[in-house]
């Protein structure tokens, strides 16, 4: 029988959620805090402390998502580097109706023209 709490399962199975979910409080912290002030110091105070969380998150947010693609890619036993490069070279010309055959459950590595030669 697993002796972790409910949170430390919740890290241990979805970390980047849990990280998710800190950055996102601790700016909801913040919005309690000045819950009932006036407009103005409302503005004053989400420069100064909610603008950096909100520039953090958003960076964050990136490194969690190419993360996701990079897993994403190898749980179906897709090499990651060859689909992304694939992908990135493919997807201005593939039509928006027909990205899912993009994905890595349903991509193939096609060879191209100039890597064929």
């Amino acid at each position: 029988m697993s002796r972790l709490t409910p949170t430390a399962k919740a890290r241990r199975k979805a970390p980047l959620a849990v990280e998710a979910v800190r950055r996102i409080d601790a700016i909801f912290t913040i919005e309690r805090e000045i819950n009932g002030t006036t407009a103005e110091q409302r503005l004053a105070i989400r420069k100064e402390r909610v603008r950096p969380l909100v520039g953090e998150l958003e960076e964050w947010m990136r490194a969690a998502a190419m993360y996701t693609l990079i897993a994403t890619a190898k749980l179906n036993r897709v090499d990651p580097q060859a689909w992304l490069a694939d992908v990135l070279r493919r997807i201005a010309d593939h039509p928006t109706s027909a990205l899912h055959e993009l994905l890595p459950w349903h991509w193939k590595h096609r060879e191209t023209p100039a890597a064929a030669a």
